[in-house]
């Protein structure tokens, strides 16, 4: 009896951890720009004829045929957030179809660089490590 019902646990334990390997979403990633649009990066993990992602919140994009490994760079527009969900709906070489519905965090670039690269003059209140460095002179 402990047997039939170790070897039915094994089972079922093989079968779950097949669904959740063929179930993973491919990688991604997000940049935002202050006006809104989105460059998003997917690395799928399968391939598949052809794909139709949605930026809940934006826009609608057709992603045709990709292969396993290589990267698609996708651009399109969105309300800025932190994190953006993104709706995946891919169809397999196979004719099996498969959606992903997952959240992506958002790397988001400033609209002007920061203050220390804009050529901004540095100052050099403490130095640690013997004395200052000569002052530059002006170019003529």
């Amino acid at each position: 009896m402990w047997s039939r019902l170790a070897g039915s646990i094994a089972v079922f334990g093989c079968l779950m951890c097949v669904r959740a390997a063929a179930a993973a979403p491919p990688s991604a990633f997000v940049s935002q720009s202050a006006d809104g649009m989105v460059h998003l990066v997917l690395r799928p993990e399968r391939d598949w004829e052809s794909a139709e992602l949605v930026i809940v919140g934006g826009d609608t994009i057709d992603l045709g045929p990709a292969r396993q490994g290589e990267s698609l760079e996708v651009e399109g527009w969105a309300q800025q957030r932190l994190s953006h969900e993104v709706v995946l709906r891919i169809a397999e070489v196979g004719g099996r179809g498969v959606t992903w519905r997952f959240e992506v965090d958002t790397q988001v670039v400033p609209e002007r660089a920061p203050f220390f690269e804009r050529g901004a003059p540095r100052q050099w209140k403490k130095w640690l490590f013997g004395p200052k460095p000569p002052p530059r002179d002006p170019q003529p």
